[in-house]
């Protein structure tokens, strides 16, 4: 992870954007496949966590920011791809963990956001 930026309102450019219904929370990220095959990456495996409770990322909300790279993307052994990941929370939530996925059935990598 890179950055985060909480509280936003909008995703997008003045005439193509998202609007959040509570706040949009941007997760900056890399990600790097160190193992042997392709991989895919997709922003809908991951998670995030506000005071115990799991928020799914908003795909839709994510096409909005040009040049994002976290929609199923397929990723070749030691490549890189950098993106944002979208989370649409209520307003007064705040983000405490993150969690990544290679996979819907994989186990997860967790990050503190605080």
């Amino acid at each position: 992870m890179t950055s985060i930026e909480t509280s936003v309102d909008t995703v997008g450019s003045e005439y193509f954007n998202g609007q959040a219904p509570g706040q949009f929370v941007l997760v900056h990220l890399t990600v790097t496949n160190i193992g042997e095959a392709p991989q895919y990456f997709s922003d809908s495996d991951q998670q995030l966590d506000a005071a115990g409770r799991e928020f799914a990322a908003n795909s839709a909300a994510g096409i909005w920011i040009e040049g994002n790279d976290t929609f199923v993307t397929e990723i070749n052994p030691g490549n890189t791809v950098a993106g944002t990941i979208v989370f649409d929370i209520p307003a007064d939530a705040v983000p405490s963990t993150l969690e990544l996925h290679d996979s819907f059935l994989s186990g997860a990598v967790e990050g503190a956001l605080s």
